[in-house]
């Protein structure tokens, strides 16, 4: 009997899920990384893996749901 292969074309592997002990972004964190880019202390490609790291997308969603919530949408 065969194995399933790992990587059927047309679909993804599952992520796996997030770790519960995720600190919450950090804007202050945030922001200072953004802001060693624009002195151009950092490259781009080290910033967005900061940006990443330091939850910037978690932020965004929380903001913009926040949003939605108060506008009523």
């Amino acid at each position: 009997m065969r194995a399933a292969p790992f990587f059927v074309f047309g679909s993804l592997p599952a992520m796996p899920a997030m770790p519960a002990d995720i600190p919450p972004p950090d804007p202050e964190k945030l922001l200072a990384s953004w802001m060693q880019w624009e002195r151009g202390e950092l490259p781009p490609g080290k910033v967005m893996a900061d940006l990443k790291k330091g939850g910037l997308r978690e932020l965004l969603e929380s903001t913009v749901q926040a949003r939605l919530e108060v506008s009523g949408a």
